[in-house]
């Protein structure tokens, strides 16, 4: 049975040009840890994570990249959630909320 596993896995592995078996956690930027954005979709994240429910209307703004306006702001790097979901991470500021979705992913889109 390994055989033919091993077998599939190679023939999978010659068919795709970009197959990996994870993705990035994060990186180290000054003093803080910066989450990877795959890293909010995974399913197996601790519940210990600080986390950030936004409404639908917020998670719009979020996935826009638009000004997120929490009050009180959550403090630190939070995982911007959705009906449980992971969407992204953010870091909670003072006087401002610091939105790590990429650029490139940003919904463009009209209201949904």
């Amino acid at each position: 049975m390994l055989a033919a596993q091993l077998t599939d896995s190679q023939l999978v592995d010659n068919a795709l040009k970009n197959w990996a078996t994870g993705f990035e956690v994060g990186e180290i930027k000054g003093k803080d840890f910066i989450p990877s954005p795959a890293l909010a979709f995974s399913r197996a994240l601790s519940p210990q994570i600080s986390q950030a429910p936004l409404d639908a209307a917020e998670a719009m703004r979020f996935l826009r990249k638009e000004d997120l306006r929490l009050s009180p702001i959550p403090q630190g790097i939070r995982l911007a959630t959705y009906e449980s979901l992971g969407l992204g991470w953010f870091k909670g500021l003072p006087n401002r909320i610091n939105n790590y979705y990429p650029v490139n992913w940003r919904v463009m889109m009209g209201d949904v």
